[in-house]
């Protein structure tokens, strides 16, 4: 059986604004985020954000396993490359036993 709701102009109005500010609130921080973090990052600012030392941060870089910029001899990490290489290692929580 089919249920037909009747909304007023208003109920409308006021579901659509509740509905956009709630997307606009869940959105916002990540668009900040990326519009204020340069795209790329210093080998010393992935070693405060990561914890790694010097060496093993050039270790995943010759294995290849964290994208990298070289040229001449600066290299650059592009952050969500970084990201990504961290979130591939999330383990997942289980629920606690009762």
């Amino acid at each position: 059986m089919t249920e037909i709701v009747a909304a007023t102009r208003a109920d409308l109005e006021a579901a659509i604004e509740a509905a956009v500010r709630r997307a606009i609130e869940e959105a916002l921080p990540e668009a900040v985020r990326r519009a204020t973090e340069p795209e790329y990052m210093t080998g010393a600012e992935v070693m405060a954000l990561t914890g790694w030392s010097e060496r093993k941060l050039a270790y995943l870089r010759q294995r290849r396993e964290v994208p990298f910029i070289k040229r001449g001899r600066s290299v650059l990490y592009p952050r969500e490359g970084i990201r990504e290489y961290l979130e591939e290692g999330r383990v997942r929580a289980r629920r606690a036993k009762r």
